[in-house]
């Protein structure tokens, strides 16, 4: 039984939605995202896991707005209230984390093919991937898409990466 609420004849609250996520990507190991969530260790504070409504004030009081996302400000730390805010899509891909099972160059936008033994320079501006080209080196791969993100003026929107040998 909904003690708190929030979820009212079908009628969920936008928050009670990303509580439900949160909960969801850190415990449900069935869960589609939980690899990158529970499955690395990251948690959820007690008083959020227990209580949507906590987490629901909590959030409303904090700079919450229909359209934003919850990013963990240290995107290696736990759902707490001294790691989150509320920030919109664009700010939060910022602030993910750059490897990924397919990614393993240490750098985002840049992917080894094994079909042409050259690195692939790919940044993704507002979700959708921009291809360079193919470099022969992953560092030529990384300033290509440096150059790219400056000579357009995206700087907010990828960030720039230092290379490191």
């Amino acid at each position: 039984m909904i003690k708190h609420g929030y979820n009212k004849r079908g009628h969920k609250h936008p928050l009670y939605t990303k509580w439900d996520g949160m909960v969801q990507r850190c415990t449900n190991e069935n869960h589609r995202a939980y690899r990158r969530y529970g499955g690395r260790g990251i948690e959820i504070c007690r008083e959020w896991r227990c209580s949507a409504e906590a987490f629901i004030e909590w959030s409303i009081g904090n700079g919450w707005k229909d359209g934003l996302q919850i990013d963990r400000i240290n995107n290696d730390g736990d759902y707490c209230p001294e790691n989150c805010r509320f920030v919109t899509n664009v700010e939060n891909m910022k602030n993910r984390s750059i490897l990924t099972a397919a990614n393993k160059s240490g750098y985002r936008g840049v992917s080894f093919c094994r079909q042409t033994s050259k690195w692939i320079a790919y940044p993704v501006i507002n979700g959708v991937p921009v291809w360079l080209k193919r470099w022969p080196s992953k560092k030529e791969a990384l300033y290509a898409i440096n150059y790219y993100i400056i000579s357009n003026e995206l700087e907010g929107s990828y960030p720039i990466q230092e290379f490191k040998e």
